[in-house]
This record gives C-alpha cells, structure tokens and sequence, in this order.
C-alpha cells in the first residue's frame, strides 16, 4: 500500500489511497503563504501548519478570466473551477510504501499563455503516470495580473530591485519545496525533471536559463513550446511602463490602492483594461537581471543554460486550436510580418510567398507548427555545436479524434499522462497503444535521461551526423525533422543565425 502519513517541513500530512492502494495522492499542500493582502505583488513566503493536514482535495485555481465556451479549450481541459487569489499549493502522487525509495520525481508545470490554466485539470492528473515508479507533482502559480505585474513601486521595494514575475518565483519557490520534500513522499531530490507544455514549456526553458534554478533539478522536458518572436521576453522597464499604463487606465493612483482591492475587483479591472488577444502579450516574464539576467535564447546562444538532460517537441498542427486568423488580407499579413521580423520581413514575405488571401490563410495556419518546431530544431543544434548533451527530439502527429482539428496545440499530453478516461474524446485502440509509448518513453527519460527501453523503437538523439526526430503518430519510429522553408527562416531568426544583412 502506498505511503498515506508524511512529514514535511511545513507540518504533517495526510493523503488519500487512489484505486487500488497501489498509489497516493496528496491534493492541496501549500508550499507558500497565501499572496493576499501586503503580499500581493512580493515574491512567496513559506507557510507552516499545525497538527495533520488532510491533503484530500484540490486546492482552488488561481484568479483567471473564465473561458468561453466557444473557446476550444474550454471543452477541452474542463476549465471551469474554484478560483482564489490564495493559489500556492501543489499536488503529489505516489506509489511509493515508504519515504527511503528515491524515486525518479515528475515536476510539471501547466500551459495556458501565463493567463490561464490550473494544476486540476484532469488531463494532468498524475495517478496512472505514478503507477510507473514516478513521484508526480503538479503546482499552482499566480497568473496575469497578480503574478506578472512590474511597476517602478514594486521594484523599488523589492531587495533584488525586479518586479513582474511572481508567478515564475512561484514556481521556482515550489520547486526549492520539492528539493527539501520529496523525500518524504519517497522521491530523489537528486533526480527531478521539470516539464510542461506550452506556457509550462516556456517557464521550463526559463527554469533552465534562470539563475536561481542552478542545481534544483536534472533534466527538462518542452512539450509544444510554440512562438516564434526573437524578443519574448521583454525587459523589467518595459514592463514597468506598462504597469504603469495599467494603473492610470484603472484611475488607480498607485501599488497601495491597487493592492486594497478585491481579488475579484482587480479582475474586473483587467478584463476592462487589456484587449482580449493582446494578454498574452502584456503579461508574462521579463528581463529582470534577478530571474533572468538575459533573454533565454541569448542564455542558450551564449551555452550558459544549464547542462541537462533534453527533451524537445512539438506537434504537427500546433495552430489548429486557435482557428483562423480574423483577418487575412494580404496586406494585414505584411503588416504583421513588419512587427515580428522587423528589418527580416521582407525575407520572411519572400519566403512565405503568400500573396492571396488564401496562401496567407495556409501560412497562417501552419505559422504556429513551423515556430515550435524552428524552436526544437534550432535548440538541438544548439546542443550539438556547443558539445553539450545530445537532445531527444520528438514530432506528435497523432489526430486525436472527436473533431477535426489534429495534432493540436498540447494535444501530446493526453497520451503522456495516459488520461483518456478523463477525457471527453473518444479515443481508439491506435491512441491507447501511442499512450502507452509515449508514456513509458517520457517515463524512462524521467528516471535516466534516456527514453529508450525494453520493446520499444529506438529513439536515436539528435546529433551531427542524426538530425532525426521521433514521430509520435498513427507509425512510431525515426524520421527526418519535417523542417519548411518558412520553419528553417524562423529558426535562423530565432536563434540569430540569418547570415544576411539586415534590410530597411
């Protein structure tokens, strides 16, 4: 029977038998003080209970905008949960019987564009990822608003002189519980992998350029990291302004009177204030010389990310989720091409060649696909030109069915964790065997930084002379990296590597 009774720093805990006995779990653990009131907008402080805390349920969701049913996600992930502002807490399971197991730990981070998302989503669940000898944790940080506002206030009384990426310090806090913790659960604090998709999979590659992340775990899997822009994530002053545009759009007159308002308020306001397609893009991590003390592709250009064991991958139709783009003029297209590319757009344009409605429509369809794969292509020869760790690379092109979207945005992790039953899509006996794949493939990396094991096809690293990736599909096995003409312009212009002059 798998443990039930811990003791972790904080206090004691009791957790819940799932199923048969043979796993865990405990829902709910806070691992910092509810950011609320003086402590909204400040890095998290450690939190202590007494007595035995029943670790039994999730704990709410952090404060979000609700989803909209029309959004396709909205059916997908179930979002409809318990919101608060007191939003720290993690989840583990476990099949361990006693603490002294050190088992291989699982620490993921949820996607949602740093705008939206939880940890209780049921197709994270980690029940049936535990069952195969991993300590699964999941963790809650703050979003939007509350965990990525900058202000001149903030920084100011702030010790390390940044402000804005709270709910990052969230997740580097949790990871530093784990580090102490797991134990505990039967976990190695020697042994963590740090994975997530999308927005998780963008806060895990800032786990492995931060600074304060050195040394608090092994290995880092990026599933379906998506965008292609060179500058995303931009610097503390830049945010600072446009915390201070928030503000004076919210007729605040400074930190203080923001931070007297309802959780409930503030999110009002910044559903007022912000575009709806434009979140995204105002609220997220910054250059702040504290959690980042440059861009992360600077960090990896520059070989000072971390040395760890790599996995990398993306989907073949990482755009389809989103639907069409409202607009697909040709000249809107070129405009948009101008704001990403810069002084490169006219290369791009050439490149892309979409001078029809309907070719920007294809362009724009894939655009999404072709920069997360730009990104997984471009860091693997990163990694073999610098003599680094070679990189598992992965290519998902199963199309899960129910509609007829594909191999959508995040539609790999499904399959990892094994959560068909969870799910509203009816999968088929050619998505079980593909989950049981990957799940043992992700399962091995977790434990050894190596997929590769017993009955399974050989998953060869990419290297100089095996610029291969692993298809993940309807045929499991090594094919050549799918790259297009418009993914090799994106990932020479992501990793700096256009080899041309710059155009006016």
């Amino acid at each position: 029977m798998a443990l039930l009774n811990v003791e972790v720093e904080n206090g004691k805990l009791e957790g819940i038998l799932c199923g048969d006995g043979l796993v865990s779990s405990f829902k709910g653990i806070p691992y910092a003080a509810p950011p609320v009131g003086d402590l909204r907008w400040k890095e998290p402080q450690p939190i202590a209970w007494s007595g035995v805390k029943q670790a039994y349920r999730f704990a709410p969701a952090a404060m979000q905008l609700p989803a909209s049913p029309d959004n396709f996600y909205y059916k997908e992930f179930s979002s409809i949960f318990p919101m608060s502002e007191d939003c720290l807490y993690l989840n583990v399971w476990t099949s361990a019987e006693k603490s002294d197991e050190k088992l291989p730990v699982a620490f993921w981070v949820y996607g949602g564009g740093f705008q939206a998302g939880s940890s209780r989503v049921k197709a994270y669940y980690g029940e049936d990822f535990a069952r195969k000898g991993v300590v699964f944790v999941s963790v809650g940080y703050r979003l939007n608003i509350f965990g990525f506002l900058a202000h001149p206030e903030l920084t100011a009384e702030s010790e390390h002189h940044s402000s804005g990426n709270y709910g990052m310090l969230d997740q580097i806090f949790a990871l530093q519980w784990v580090k102490r913790n797991i134990a505990a659960f039967g976990g190695d604090p020697e042994n963590i992998t740090v994975f997530g998709q999308s927005a998780g999979a963008g806060s895990t590659i800032i786990h492995t350029t931060s600074p304060l992340t050195k040394g608090l775990f092994q290995r880092a899997i990026v599933q379906s990291a998506g965008g292609i822009e060179v500058r995303e994530r931009p610097p503390l002053a830049e945010m600072e302004q446009r915390g201070i545009d928030f503000l004076r759009a919210a007729g605040l007159t400074g930190i203080e009177e923001a931070r007297k308002l309802s959780a409930e308020k503030l999110l009002e306001t910044y559903d007022q204030v912000n575009p709806k397609r434009e979140r995204w893009k105002l609220y997220g991590p910054n250059v702040d010389h504290y959690l980042l003390d440059a861009e992360p592709i600077d960090v990896i250009l520059a070989g000072k990310h971390h040395d760890l064991d790599y996995m990398w991958g993306s989907t073949a139709e990482e755009g389809n989720s989103y639907g069409p783009a409202p607009d697909c003029s040709v000249a809107t297209f070129e405009m948009e091409a101008k704001n990403v590319y810069r002084a490169y757009a006219n290369a791009y344009l050439r490149t892309a060649d979409a001078k029809s409605e309907e070719k920007v429509r294809y362009v724009q369809k894939y655009n999404m696909a072709n920069g997360a794969l730009a990104r997984c292509v471009g860091f693997a020869e990163r990694q073999v030109e610098q003599e680094r760790r070679p990189c598992y690379q992965y290519y998902f092109t199963r199309r899960p069915p129910g509609d007829e979207t594909g191999a959508f945005h995040s539609a790999e992790h499904a399959y990892v964790f094994q959560t068909f039953p969870r799910i509203w899509r009816p999968y088929t006996g050619v998505d079980f065997e593909l989950s049981q794949i990957m799940s043992s493939y992700w399962v091995n990396f977790i434990r050894c930084g190596d997929p590769n094991g017993a009955g399974l096809p050989e998953w060869k690293p990419f290297t100089e002379h095996n610029h291969m990736t692993m298809e993940l599909g309807d045929e499991v096995g090594m094919i050549p990296v799918p790259e297009t003409p418009i993914s090799k312009f994106q990932k020479e212009f992501i990793y700096h590597q256009l080899g041309m002059e710059e155009e006016e």
